[in-house]
């Protein structure tokens, strides 16, 4: 008899936790995250963010292996959907410089090397939130899709996106603390397969985001971010975001006469 009512609680017990396993969806998943890293509202009412980092470049260069480049790089974003990266390295006399920046209506990228400007479409795609522009966050902005699946022991939530094979991209949680630990897509004009890997989480200015972050493309080691600081709420220079000519057409590059400088991005 004892037997007999054991079975039974063990029976009940796996009915409940397969039912609350069952109930988990998309956005239980999502709000776990948002809630540990700082809770959704501060993140939507986040006016800017800066991010001061150095990036490692992995490149395969024939039989002699790979070959390594480090350069700094300061990002900077703009509520609701300013995007720059400022990517720099001086080497010996030796000075370079690009600048990609993204807004849904302009999209431009300049480097020294041509001192030239070369202009983008506008994104494909109409993001649903306003979450900023990372890459952690940036996959949030876009509409999950309801269902959640279990793959290497993580929750993953799939996001629609027709700019990927299969049309969606995903982010893999952790099961006990939410935390994002991964991200995955395969670029549908390539068919290249790229992750991301998120480690190191930190706490600072009231969120918690990883301090670094490794890509892959393809299987092979692309690049490494070490983030050294992250500032929130920073007064930033709206000239920041202008492009050094006026906005053109996708797919038009610009040559400059003169090298082209940021202004001063945070006003005190």
């Amino acid at each position: 008899m004892k037997r007999f009512v054991m079975l039974c609680w063990l029976v009940i017990g796996l009915s409940i936790s397969g039912w609350t396993q069952q109930k988990l969806t998309a956005e239980d998943v999502i709000g776990r995250f948002l809630e540990a890293t700082g809770g959704k509202e501060r993140w939507l009412n986040l006016d800017s963010r800066v991010e001061k980092c150095l990036i490692t470049k992995y490149e395969t260069d024939g039989s002699f292996g790979v070959n390594q480049s480090i350069k700094a790089q300061t990002i900077y974003y703009q509520s609701p959907d300013q995007f720059l990266e400022h990517t720099f390295s001086t080497k010996n006399l030796y000075h370079s410089e690009s600048i990609l920046f993204k807004i849904r209506t302009c999209a431009w990228y300049y480097t020294s090397n041509t001192n030239s400007v070369v202009f983008f479409e506008p994104e494909p795609i109409t993001f649903a939130k306003e979450f900023p522009r990372t890459y952690l966050m940036e996959a949030l902005n876009l509409e999950p899709i309801k269902k959640v699946k279990e793959e290497d022991g993580m929750y993953r939530v799939d996001f629609k996106d027709d700019r990927q094979d299969g049309g969606v991209q995903s982010l893999f949680f952790d099961k006990e603390t939410f935390l994002i630990k991964r991200r995955s897509y395969v670029t549908k004009s390539t068919m290249t397969p790229w992750t991301f890997t998120f480690e190191e989480y930190q706490s600072s200015g009231g969120f918690k985001e990883p301090r670094k972050v490794e890509l892959k493309g393809g299987g092979e080691p692309f690049m490494t971010i070490a983030v050294s600081e992250i500032s929130y709420d920073v007064i930033l220079n709206p000239d920041l975001f202008k492009p050094p000519v006026p906005c053109d057409g996708g797919g038009k590059m610009v040559s400059l006469d003169a090298p082209y400088q940021l202004p001063q991005a945070v006003v005190d």
